[in-house]
């Protein structure tokens, strides 16, 4: 996997090529934030386009474009430091078809208001498409920016020539482009692309660049007319073929724009309808038990229930212990709470050993996948971490300022503590097995319920409110997807997850975020779920332990 070496920066992997060379995401260890680092290649990339650009990026100073915090040189290699996009670019998002109206326009209202900026400074893009629009995390949306000024051209040029690699993409170019001509226009023409892909799906033309060049010249554009009267006539002014005939100039496509968002707020045309289709699911009754099933623990084929203070055991001997249990967890591991301690017991020969007393109040844990450690976070007498290896004993302890919200473990080597600020923001904070602490990073929105996935140590499945989270940490990259109701039940599975609430609503997601499969069951309150076989969960609903089979579809 391609990779860069730099001072100060710790790269965490390719996250895209240019046509004139690589960009990176790394971690500035001073800053202590996520950057973007641009590997300028200088067979493709000369020192006289190499300037261009960077004349353009440090002429531009607005919210809605990507922003170049510096130049590096290192090596004989020359590197660009960027803003990081941690939404990845809009070209993901229109593949996902997850986006609704309003967020479509609000997207488009982005891209206009740095384009303002830009044409304000005497400078045309030249190279608009979805790939150039980056996106960075707002609470429950996305901020647009414009990247990628690697071909744009001052107003006063005028006139450049058509040579290949230099010109653009000919699916967004206008028609003047393609005589060589451009004026702000010609970005406008490429917006009106992009919105008319938002809204529709597809480009207003396809085909091979021959077929593109005469369609942009010749073919008027077609709208269904179930786009509403004031969006085909936003798309169609900005398609049009001659530039005099296009919006008078930048702010007033974004003012059709702001006009359109506002339309659409007042009449709700925003809202795509849940499909409820769903798929049939083999159930099965497994035993009926004496007690209430809170928790279920399966390992090693090992089936292990539990029930207020009781232990089942595979061979139905039962385990009482005086304090409430919690739950079961990896490495036979019994949780249990009694007023302010949480005791931590292990199953050993039909018995459980107490490992772990802790004086808490509240207790924030993980387990690490194969049982080897748990971290622990408690609040009592005062905030700390530590970490606890059930053969060792507390590694060790760490005191901090204030409790985090979750505690995961990311492999056999490395944790992380999440902390939520004011419900706005979430604070990434590293450690490893050693005790070496590590202040990451912070996303813009509130972070809950992350899990993480066996097989992919390092992507985590969560949620934004009612809005579901795909989180990769290496490199950083988020993206949503829609949730049809608030989980209480993640399970991994290795073509993605089983999502389920108490209620017996069931979603098998991919790991894209795509809902594959809905089930529904009427069995009654679910208390627990675990996953024993792929595709195998057992089910704890009051005193009965159901399996059901659910499959990628």
């Amino acid at each position: 996997m391609p990779t860069l070496k730099l001072p100060q920066y710790y790269c965490l992997g390719l996250i895209g090529r240019g046509q004139f060379g690589q960009v990176f995401c790394a971690y500035n260890y001073l800053q202590q934030e996520l950057i973007a680092i641009k590997v300028i290649e200088l067979k493709r990339f000369s020192t006289q386009q190499f300037l261009r650009e960077l004349r353009f990026l440090v002429t531009l100073n607005h919210p809605q474009i990507v922003s170049c915090q510096g130049i590096k040189h290192y090596q004989s290699q020359r590197y660009l430091i960027m803003d990081y996009c941690e939404g990845g670019s809009l070209r993901d998002l229109i593949n996902k078809n997850q986006l609704k109206l309003y967020e479509s326009l609000q997207i488009v209202r982005d891209i206009l208001s740095g384009l303002v900026h830009t044409h304000s400074r005497g400078i045309v893009h030249c190279d608009l498409k979805p790939e150039n629009i980056l996106l960075c995390l707002i609470p429950q949306g996305w901020s647009a920016k414009i990247s990628d000024f690697g071909i744009a051209k001052a107003v006063e040029e005028n006139y450049y020539s058509v040579s290949m690699g230099d010109t653009g993409s000919p699916a967004y170019m206008a028609p003047e482009r393609f005589y060589g001509k451009f004026s702000t226009a010609s970005d406008l023409y490429a917006v009106g692309v992009i919105l008319y892909e938002l809204i529709l799906g597809n480009r207003p033309f396809t085909g091979t660049p021959k077929e593109l060049i005469a369609a942009h010249l010749n073919q008027i554009p077609t709208i269904p007319d179930q786009v509403p009267f004031f969006l085909r006539s936003l798309i169609l002014k900005a398609l049009e073929k001659l530039p005099q005939h296009r919006f008078t100039n930048t702010q007033a496509m974004l003012d059709s724009v702001n006009n359109a968002l506002e339309i659409i707020q007042a009449t709700r045309l925003q809202t795509k309808p849940i499909l409820n289709n769903y798929s049939n699911i083999t159930v099965e009754l497994i035993s009926k038990s004496n007690h209430n099933i809170t928790s279920i623990l399966s390992d090693n084929n090992q089936l292990y229930l539990a029930s207020d203070q009781t232990i089942i055991t595979p061979n139905q001997e039962e385990i009482i212990l005086k304090e409430t249990i919690i739950n079961l967890t990896t490495g036979y591991l019994v949780w249990c709470q009694q007023d302010n301690h949480y005791l931590v017991y292990q199953i050993k020969d039909n018995q459980a050993q107490l490992r772990l007393n802790i004086q808490a109040s509240t207790l924030i844990k993980t387990v690490e996948s194969k049982g080897k450690w748990l971290a622990i976070a408690y609040d009592l007498p005062n905030p700390g971490l530590i970490l606890f290896k059930l053969e060792q004993g507390i590694l060790w302890q760490k005191p901090l300022t204030r409790l985090p919200n979750q505690v995961l473990s990311l492999d056999t080597h490395h944790g992380l503590a999440l902390f939520k600020e004011n419900d706005q923001r979430t604070t990434f904070s590293f450690f490893n097995r050693r005790g070496n602490w590590y202040e990451g990073y912070s996303l813009a929105i509130p972070c809950e319920d992350l899990v993480t996935h066996p097989s992919y140590p390092y992507l985590l499945l969560g949620r934004e409110g009612d809005k579901g989270l795909l989180i990769n940490l290496k490199p950083l990259r988020v993206s949503r997807f829609n949730l049809e109701f608030i989980p209480d039940f993640v399970i991994p599975q290795d073509w993605g997850y089983i999502l389920a609430n108490r209620e017996g609503m069931i979603l098998s997601i991919d790991l894209e975020g795509e809902i594959k499969a809905r089930y529904q069951l009427s069995l009654g309150t679910i208390n627990t779920m675990v996953s024993i076989n792929p595709g195998e969960i057992l089910l704890g609903i009051n005193n009965y332990l159901y399996k059901i089979l659910i499959s990628p579809q």
